[in-house]
């Protein structure tokens, strides 16, 4: 279970973006966070991967507190988000083995090549540079590590635009984390006008 026990977050200004925040993520189950406000949904997420601290109240990721643990946290855990980068020099295919790698997971080029023909890359664009791949595309490369990492909880970051484009894939994913009695969260972030 995912819990959040009366979490406060400041910001480096000391203003608040989280105040006495609390609930429970129960594993089979998708949660969905929405806030129109990327900097309370990038505190969350930054919390639950371990890479800040609250500045009061506790988070545990099945028994552990990822302020003090956050990389036994990180191994349980696969972010997909639609905005992160991805190395602009490197293939599709090299980007997916090197994501699978820092997270500490193998996975041969076979198994990696049909991971991302599954995410709709064609033979084409999982050769080419990332650089000239679309969202979309890109969007893909970690879809195909997810599916490779198969960890206890997926956080997906998107926004109702890839949501929308991405709605089979989505749902693939979100009934398979269900299925498999993972946690799953899904953080719905505003249109940026």
């Amino acid at each position: 279970m995912i819990g959040f026990q009366n979490v406060s977050l400041q910001s480096h200004t000391h203003e608040p973006i989280l105040d006495d925040v609390s609930c429970q993520f129960q594993r089979g189950r998708v949660t969905a966070v929405l806030s129109s406000s990327r900097v309370v949904l990038d505190g969350i997420i930054g919390i639950l991967l371990g890479l800040r601290a609250p500045s009061g109240g506790e988070v545990t990721v099945n028994g552990i507190n990822p302020a003090t643990n956050g990389l036994a946290v990180r191994r349980q855990i696969t972010f997909v988000a639609d905005r992160l980068p991805v190395r602009g020099h490197l293939s599709a295919l090299a980007n997916a083995k090197l994501l699978l790698a820092l997270s500490g997971t193998a996975g041969s080029s076979v198994q990696l090549r049909t991971a991302l023909r599954h995410s709709d890359l064609s033979d084409r664009s999982i050769e080419q540079n990332a650089r000239s791949l679309d969202s979309f595309q890109r969007f893909g490369i970690w879809l195909a590590v997810h599916h490779l990492r198969r960890t206890e909880l997926l956080l997906l970051d998107t926004s109702a635009g890839t949501l929308a484009s991405r709605a089979l894939d989505l749902s693939f994913l979100l009934r398979e984390a269900a299925a498999d009695n993972r946690f799953c969260c899904v953080w719905l972030r505003p249109r940026l006008c």
